[in-house]
C-alpha cells in the first residue's frame, strides 16, 4: 500500500464548527491549531509513544477531500475539465509516523507555518501523471484550499514528493495526492496517528483518550483502531 508503518495507532477528530451566530471555542483556524499544537504535545509526552501526527484519512481508509488544482504555467482547463486530486493535511512529522517515504525533495517541517511560504508534496502517482516528466521540485501549484467561508486557490510550491500509497484496498489506478502542512490549512476534521515505541499501540488508547481530555475535556476521539486493521 506504500507504507511500512506498524505499531501505530490511529482515530479521528472532529471539531465542533463555527456558526455565524456562535463562534465557539474554534472559531478561527489559529484556534484549531492551537488545539491541534497543544494535543500532540500532551500525546507526545505519554510514555510509550514514539511519535504522534495530524493527518488526513490515512493510507486504504479512502479520501476525506478531493480539490481542484491546476499546475502553474501550463495552459488553463475549463471548469468542467479541472483536474482534481486527494487533499491531505498533515503534521510535520506525519510520513515519519507512518513511515511513508519521501523520495524526492524534503519533508515538512515545523517552519512550514501559516505564515511561511505556502508549499506542498505530491505522491508519484501526481508527479507522474500531471507534470508530465517535469521535475516536481521547485514547481507550483495552485490548490483550492479547504475553508469554513470562501474556497480560494492557493499557489504553492511542491518541495517534496512522497511514496504512492493506496486510498482504498481495491483501487487499482493510483491517484494523485497532494499533501499540505496542516498549520498553513487547519480544519476540523483530522486523523490523530500515534506510534508506539515497542508492545501493541492499541494498548496506549486509554493515555491518548486522557491526553486528548487535558486540552478539552469535551473532545472525545472516534473510530480507535490499529492501522493494521484499517
Amino acid at each position: 500500500p506504500g507504507y511500512r508503518a506498524r505499531n501505530v495507532l490511529t482515530a479521528t477528530m472532529n471539531l465542533p464548527m463555527p456558526s455565524p451566530n456562535s463562534p465557539g471555542r474554534y472559531g478561527t483556524p489559529e484556534l484549531v491549531d492551537q488545539f491541534y499544537d497543544a494535543v500532540e504535545r500532551e500525546v507526545g509526552q505519554v510514555p510509550g509513544v514514539a511519535s504522534v501526527a495530524w493527518g488526513g484519512a490515512v493510507p486504504l481508509d479512502g479520501a476525506w477531500i478531493f480539490q481542484g488544482f491546476a499546475i502553474d504555467g501550463d495552459p488553463p482547463k475549463p471548469e468542467a475539465m479541472r483536474d482534481t486530486a486527494a487533499y491531505h493535511m498533515v503534521g510535520p512529522t506525519y510520513f515519519r509516523t507512518l513511515d511513508i517515504p519521501i523520495v524526492r525533495g524534503r519533508d515538512f517541517t515545523a517552519a512550514d507555518r501559516r505564515d511561511a511560504p505556502q508549499v506542498c508534496i505530491v505522491s508519484e502517482a501526481f508527479a507522474q501523471h500531471f507534470l508530465g516528466g517535469r521535475d516536481p521540485i521547485g514547481m507550483r501549484v495552485a490548490v483550492t484550499a479547504i475553508s469554513f467561508t470562501a474556497s480560494r486557490p492557493v499557489l504553492r510550491e511542491i518541495v517534496g514528493v512522497a511514496r504512492q500509497t493506496k486510498l482504498w484496498p481495491t483501487e487499482t489506478m493510483p491517484l494523485g495526492q497532494i499533501y499540505v502542512p496542516r498549520a498553513q490549512n487547519p480544519w476540523y476534521l483530522a486523523s490523530l496517528n500515534v506510534r508506539a515505541t515497542s508492545g501493541p499501540a492499541d494498548a496506549l488508547t486509554p493515555a491518548v483518550r486522557a491526553a486528548v481530555a487535558r486540552v478539552d475535556k469535551e473532545r472525545t476521539l472516534t473510530r480507535v483502531r490499529t492501522i493494521d486493521v484499517v
